[in-house]
């Protein structure tokens, strides 16, 4: 393939990103005028001012060091996550074997590579593999819980199932729709203080921890508290539910943020909520740090956790490679003081030790730029 193809690719997954995730709906983006960023200019990258000029006008913060789709999808995160060994860690239903100390929701089935298990501690062995017949029989039994697809993110998939008001052939056809790979779970409920941001809905805060490259040093990249829209069980602010930033020592901002929308709204003036702390947030983070040293092979997580009604913490879920974009509109710059750290190393050889190549696409800096092929075929 050519490299100018590759390029013209480059470029338009830039652009999808931005309207997919940043961009209002009906926002014209060839309303802004463009030129080349100066910044990634030192290390070999020509990316346009587009994405920063978007972001700042969610924000109000201006910095040429916003992170484009590309350049992280395509290079940042295959140089901080070995992603031939992520995707085994992804499946939500070995969270309890990763992190066996942590509090996580009450699992009620699990369904791994087609096959079935329950669970009464949310473990698993071979013991408690059922059939299909029995799990219908078991399911029955339950109240309301949370059905979702167990390698992928974003609320996709998710659903709240009355299984105790279903007969057997509903029962059946939900789990013929999730085939295998699903999860399902007793929903959580949030403390009083998270609830008055959306009483229907789990309320989770979203917490990017990083390894800094050459460090042993977990630091946080930002913070926000996401909830539902109104009636809704979901904290996506995708799904009509908004997003605010969480200062450091764990008051939130006022600004509500929400996707596609540059209209900000207040918690003030939208939920009448003077001042919200998160509660225990100093305690959160450091959770989150420390279960991030259980994942070697990702230098970049964010993680989904929150306060249940019990007062205890308890995750949700953690993502690899988590989206710049979210970040980005609360936070600016994905990075913020490490980038330049980040990007020095990212333009160097990669060690020795690694199968690699030399990075065929287009807008890699010529000096140096060489990154393992392997890692990024699934991106």
């Amino acid at each position: 393939m050519k490299s100018s193809t590759i390029k013209g690719f480059e470029i338009k997954a830039d652009l999808y990103r931005l309207e997919l995730d940043v961009a209002p709906e009906g926002f014209d983006i060839n309303s802004i005028e463009t030129h080349t960023i100066n910044y990634f200019k030192q290390y070999g990258f020509r990316y346009s001012n587009l994405a920063s000029e978007l972001y700042y006008r969610y924000n109000g913060i201006k910095s040429e060091k916003y992170i484009p789709a590309s350049l992280y999808y395509y290079y940042i995160a295959p140089y901080l996550i070995k992603m031939d060994f992520v995707h085994a860690f992804d499946d939500k239903c070995i969270y309890s074997k990763l992190f066996p100390k942590m509090k996580q929701p009450k699992t009620v089935m699990m369904n791994m590579n087609g096959r079935l298990y329950v669970s009464s501690d949310n473990s698993y062995n071979g013991e408690q593999e059922i059939t299909v017949k029995d799990a219908v029989q078991y399911l029955q039994a339950q109240k309301k819980c949370v059905i979702k697809p167990t390698m992928t993110g974003g609320g996709k998939g998710v659903q709240l199932f009355d299984f105790k008001n279903s007969n057997d052939s509903e029962i059946l056809q939900l789990l013929n729709e999730y085939k295998y790979g699903f999860i399902i779970q007793e929903p959580v409920k949030n403390s009083d203080e998270l609830k008055r941001l959306n009483h229907s809905s789990l309320n989770t805060c979203r917490i990017y921890t990083y390894r800094r490259v050459d460090s042993s040093e977990y630091v946080v990249l930002g913070s926000a508290i996401r909830f539902g829209g109104e009636g809704s069980f979901r904290d996506n602010a995708c799904s009509g539910g908004g997003f605010c930033r969480i200062n450091e020592d764990g008051l939130l901002d006022d600004t509500i943020f929400r996707y596609k929308h540059f209209e900000k709204g207040s918690l003030k003036n939208d939920k009448g909520i003077d001042i919200l702390y998160i509660p225990q947030y100093d305690k959160m983070v450091e959770c989150c740090k420390s279960l991030h040293r259980c994942l070697p092979y990702c230098d970049l997580v964010g993680w989904d956790i929150t306060e249940d009604e019990e007062g205890e913490l308890i995750l949700i879920e953690y993502n690899y490679a988590a989206d710049s974009e979210f970040l980005q509109i609360f936070n600016g710059p994905a990075f913020g003081e490490y980038t330049d750290e980040l990007m020095e190393h990212l333009t160097q050889p990669t060690s020795d030790e690694m199968i690699t190549i030399r990075r065929s696409f287009a807008n890699a800096p010529e000096k140096t730029m060489v990154i393992d092929m392997k890692k990024i075929g699934d991106l």
